[in-house]
């Protein structure tokens, strides 16, 4: 992450960047009603989509092939790269979000109404049934590396851990709106917050959806999960604490000199021997190298435009990150 460089190509807002698997392309979408896919290595566009139909809320590729992205129409629109294939599967309302398996054969769409969906993407048709997961907005959701478990988060304050082919799930129970859940990479616990500013990050048995415990208890804003599981990360606006937690003794382990800003956001590398966190928030961008424990570097607003943004996303290779800033039609 020693560079910094800008694409520019939408004439509004960008609400999403994501990378291919193998980090040759980004794709964006914005407010002009466009999704673009860009070239890392040339900066070009190599295909572009717009539509009046894009909802702004979710987008991926997967394995390097497809973008998929929810619609105002109540589909969600898979497209070809390389490719001029196209086709949607449809829903009883709007799609809110979505998720994908590590294997990018599933895809898992989650209506306003807390209806989800099970797609299998090489039939080009559903799994089972759509079910009612929740009674009110889903917020997030993951799945297990061997798409065992289906993980929920929910505003009507509720998570839960589905499995059986999502027959049966286990309630776990909140006090407040659960805004994020996260599975880690080894498949023996989930993580989940709420939007409370005094809640810390649930702690649960992936199997048994038992508490192991919470960490954080002052107020966590953001979350992640280290590359082999055994650290987590928390940001918080309300301490401007970047913590560092250890998920076997959930003990901390680690307090950064370098204070978070407001809204912060974080994404962690995929590297298991060198781990890299990186924070954004409203006021400035931090790397935090987590196994030396210590500050890498700093970059404050004024010196990367105005970074303030909706998203947060480092490459597979852990080389690069994708930054929204306020210039409308600029990432960096």
């Amino acid at each position: 992450f020693s560079d910094s460089s800008f694409i520019s190509g939408h004439s509004m807002s960008v609400s999403l960047a994501t990378w291919s698997e193998n980090d040759k392309y980004i794709a964006t979408m914005g407010y002009d009603k466009a999704i673009v896919i860009w070239s890392v290595q040339t900066g070009l566009v190599k295909k572009s989509f717009i539509s009046n139909r894009w909802r702004f809320l979710g987008t991926s590729i997967i394995h390097n092939y497809w973008v998929i992205t929810a619609a105002n129409d109540n589909t969600v629109i898979v497209h070809g790269i390389d490719n001029d294939e196209e086709y949607c599967f449809h829903h009883s309302s709007k799609v809110d979000q979505i998720a994908l398996s590590k294997d990018g054969r599933y895809c898992i769409s989650c209506c306003l109404d807390g209806t989800i969906y099970i797609w299998d993407l090489n039939r080009k048709e559903l799994v089972k049934e759509p079910f009612q997961a929740h009674a009110d907005r889903v917020y997030s959701i993951a799945i297990d590396s061997k798409c065992r478990y289906l993980c929920t988060a929910s505003a009507d304050c509720t998570a839960k851990i589905w499995s059986g082919s999502a027959d049966r799930y286990t309630l776990l129970k909140h006090e407040d709106v659960v805004f994020k859940v996260k599975i880690s990479p080894k498949d023996d616990f989930c993580c989940t917050t709420t939007v409370s500013t005094i809640d810390g990050v649930y702690i649960w048995y992936l199997r048994t959806g038992e508490l192991k415990g919470i960490i954080a208890k002052e107020g966590a804003s953001d979350f992640e999960i280290s590359a082999d599981g055994q650290l987590i990360v928390t940001a918080s606006e309300y301490t401007n604490k970047i913590r560092i937690w250890d998920t076997q003794s959930l003990d901390l382990i680690y307090e950064s000199d370098q204070n978070c800003g407001s809204e912060p956001i974080i994404a962690m590398t995929n590297d298991i021997k060198k781990p890299i966190c990186i924070v954004r928030s409203n006021e400035n961008i931090v790397a935090v190298d987590i196994t030396n424990r210590k500050t890498l570097y700093v970059v404050e607003r004024q010196e990367l435009c105005k970074i303030n943004g909706i998203f947060l996303e480092i490459s597979n290779d852990n080389t690069k990150f994708i930054v929204e800033s306020d210039d409308r039609d600029t990432d960096s």
